[in-house]
């Protein structure tokens, strides 16, 4: 599948595919996924959490790169990450 070079403010569907592996003696089986969603643009700083405490922190470095997006997923409202290394972006038909 080709990959699609994301732009700030237009919608997509993101797709992973389905996997399945061993775990001490078990089969873990994740579904295909797909989910519609619009790229937001990157915020220069980000919060912080461990579970325990929050702050706010300049955006890492990781987060920076071109494998990370932040997205609106449209079917819940909701904003995350999203790692173009686990997502292949289509557009929407």
């Amino acid at each position: 599948m080709n990959q699609i070079i994301p732009i700030v403010g237009k919608t997509y569907i993101a797709y992973r595919p389905g996997a399945e592996f061993e775990l001490d003696g078990q089969i873990v089986e994740f579904e295909e996924e797909r989910k519609m969603i619009t790229v937001l643009p990157k915020p220069a700083q980000v919060i912080a959490d461990d579970g325990v405490t929050e702050e706010i922190i300049d955006i890492p470095e990781h987060l920076k790169s071109e494998d990370w997006l932040l997205v609106e997923n449209l079917e819940t409202g909701r904003s995350h990450w999203l790692s173009l290394k686990a997502y292949s972006l289509m557009l929407p038909i």
